[in-house]
């Protein structure tokens, strides 16, 4: 090997410029954040403001705290009827939406029974308010209009819209047995 050849070889390599690119370093919030959120999903605050501004009928939460302060201030029933009907709309859209999306995370079983549940928020809460009040009739009456309103309107709702596109129906009889055992079961004898 000639002495030029030599000398360039060994050559201190500390000045020479690297072949990979340096990897900029990132502060530890940003580390910290990358390793809980995966890569395309939006932070907290950004599905908290979606939540939150996502929609039109979200307005309608001012009247939240409009229904506490008409109980407190003892005005009229229809004036706390009134706002406190205005305040539960948003509410059941924010319960449904927060329901499809936990849905999304842990499977359709599990999403379909956390809707089932939440779907029926409403009657729960009436159920038990009244049930401590000591008003059975009311409970017993909840209870009937939301499972007619449940098997009528909801099934007749899905026939209507099935029929738009579909002029004729089809069903698998096994099913439908099903279904109407479970239902059949629940009316007393």
């Amino acid at each position: 090997m000639s002495a030029e050849v030599e000398h360039l070889v060994l050559q201190d390599t500390s000045t020479l410029p690297s072949l990979s690119p340096a990897r900029p370093k990132r502060p530890m919030k940003a580390k910290l954040r990358s390793a809980f959120l995966p890569k395309g999903q939006p932070t907290y605050l950004e599905s908290f403001k979606w939540f939150l501004f996502g929609s039109w009928w979200n307005v309608l939460l001012v009247f939240i705290p409009l229904s506490f302060i008409s109980h407190f201030v003892k005005w009229n029933a229809a004036a706390r009827f009134t706002l406190s009907f205005l305040a539960i709309m948003p509410l059941a859209k924010l319960l449904g939406e927060a329901t499809d999306q936990l849905s999304i995370r842990v499977g359709q079983t599990v999403g379909a029974l956390l809707n089932a549940s939440f779907g029926n928020a409403v009657e729960v809460i009436i159920g038990i308010v009244a049930l401590i009040q000591g008003e059975i009739r009311i409970v017993q009456t909840s209870m009937l209009g939301s499972i007619l309103s449940n098997i009528l309107l909801v099934l007749g709702c899905a026939f209507i819209a099935g029929g738009f596109k579909h002029h004729e129906g089809s069903f698998q009889a096994t099913g439908a047995q099903a279904a109407s055992s479970v239902r059949y079961s629940f009316i007393p004898y």
